[in-house]
């Protein structure tokens, strides 16, 4: 909502007034979303949590899949690697959306899992850090700067800052590691 009175302001100030209004109609989409998903993550029921776990064995079975690619060229479904985009791209062969599609399905993942069951610091902190680290290792740069934002707004909205904190700082430390030391990655 800050983010639409914020573009919505700045339209006010164009010298394009009338071209400017109809962009902003487009950045409405996030604010359905998140209502829609604030929706869905309290009124889940126990059969519905079903479905959002098989999403969940989903998304690591599509990390456990690039991390086959990964070490081997090829994944389990015999697709390489993308040299020509230097990316790789797992189980969506010439897509280029793994990032994306690790990034939104594997939060999500992580959210309506923790909302309908106790999780520990610690496996929140190794799903967070499985899921940072395979976006980075796959060659999305847009996903993993996305990544780096989304951390920052848990961190202001969340209650557990310190967690965020530690969780946010070892991850950055790490990626800044990996690629320093990866010639594709830098």
């Amino acid at each position: 909502l800050i983010f639409l009175i914020f573009i919505f302001l700045n339209i006010l100030n164009s010298d394009a007034f009338h071209h400017s209004i109809s962009k902003i109609i487009a950045y409405f989409r996030f604010f359905f979303f998140a209502i829609c998903m604030i929706l869905i993550l309290e009124n889940l029921s126990r059969n519905t949590f079903k479905y959002f776990k098989a999403l969940l064995y989903l998304t690591l079975f599509v990390i456990f899949d690039f991390y086959i690619q990964f070490i081997f060229g090829k994944n389990i479904f015999n697709m390489e690697f993308d040299k020509i985009y230097n990316r790789y791209t797992g189980v969506f062969g010439d897509e280029r959306i793994f990032g994306n599609f690790i990034l939104y399905f594997g939060f999500f993942s992580i959210a309506v899992y923790n909302n309908s069951k106790i999780v520990t610091d610690f496996k929140n902190f190794l799903l967070f850090f499985l899921i940072a680290l395979t976006i980075l290792l796959s060659g999305d740069r847009s996903p993993f700067l996305t990544l780096l934002f989304f951390f920052l707004f848990i961190f202001l909205f969340s209650n557990k800052k310190k967690f965020i904190l530690i969780t946010s700082i070892v991850i950055f430390s790490f990626s800044l590691a990996v690629i320093s030391l990866s010639e594709r990655l830098s």
